[in-house]
């Protein structure tokens, strides 16, 4: 049931190398954040047992609970990019080690264990950081050496080989191929492309005194219109600013006196805005 969980809700499952302790996939800290959860379906999957089967069950769980929670919290420490506090740090080591021992009592410490247990804080009160110099970054490297190698095994001479895998990062270093490279990651690189402008934001840049001066005005009954451009239809000429803006998107000259308005295309004459405000 535990490994069920452990696949079902961390994600992760256990490795056949290192006496299968390991897990897969790097699911290890998504694991540990969601142990407590993994830890509640192991003790309702044992709901059946007998009552004092089932406590020893819980007991033993519980412990596991406080000892992954203490050890998910003591590796975001030691896996952050950010200044430690090495007091904080040596509490969490603490307090870890603490839930470890009651957890299991007959565990044995490891070398690795030993160093965190016994100078890691040291190594923190002086440098302040732990993960961010650690080798774990540049171990990611490792996958891709093992994909060129493995893309490398037909080749039978050693000498070819080496030659072979080292060339492309020693190419790096030649002067030569540095500055051909260089060449093309310019060329590749090119210019950032600017904001598209929209057609309403072209239309706003027109002259509104220009654009008036191309309007034909006719006169019908002693009153002024306006003709819509292209051969359409005649409007009244105190509808030739609304006609302007919404279909021209020209805003009329009084917004132009108003900071708000101008700055965001406006949605009322400044007129209008002094009334609501009043």
């Amino acid at each position: 049931m535990y490994e069920t969980s452990l696949r079902k809700i961390g994600g992760g499952s256990f490795c056949p190398e290192h006496g299968g302790r390991d897990q897969t996939n790097g699911k290890a800290m998504q694991s540990l954040e969601n142990f407590s959860a993994i830890v509640d379906a192991c003790i309702a999957s044992c709901a059946s047992e007998q009552d004092e089967k089932r406590a020893e069950i819980t007991k033993k769980f519980e412990g596991f609970r406080v000892a992954g929670e203490a050890l998910f919290q003591l590796n975001l420490k030691i896996k952050s990019q950010k200044k430690l506090d090495p007091d904080d740090f040596e509490n969490a080591i603490a307090t870890f080690l603490v839930a470890l021992e009651k957890a299991f009592p007959d565990y044995n410490y490891y070398n690795k264990l030993h160093f965190l247990a016994n100078h890691a804080t040291e190594f923190v009160r002086e440098f302040h950081c732990y993960g961010l110099l650690s080798s774990e970054g540049h171990e990611s490297h490792h996958g891709k050496v093992h994909k060129k190698t493995t893309l490398l095994k037909s080749v039978r001479s050693h000498d070819l080989r080496s030659r072979r895998f080292f060339g492309g990062e020693l190419a790096l270093l030649n002067q030569e191929y540095a500055r051909q490279f260089a060449q093309i990651k310019e060329k590749r690189t090119g210019k950032k492309r600017g904001t598209y402008k929209t057609t309403h934001k072209d239309a706003t840049e027109l002259d509104h005194d220009q654009f008036v001066s191309t309007l034909s005005m006719l006169e019908f009954d002693g009153k002024q219109y306006f003709q819509i451009p292209n051969d359409g239809g005649i409007l009244p000429e105190e509808n030739k600013e609304i006609f302007l803006y919404v279909a021209y998107g020209i805003p009329p000259l009084e917004w132009k006196d108003n900071e708000v308005l101008a700055r965001y295309g406006g949605a009322k004459p400044a007129r209008v805005v002094a009334e609501t405000d009043d």
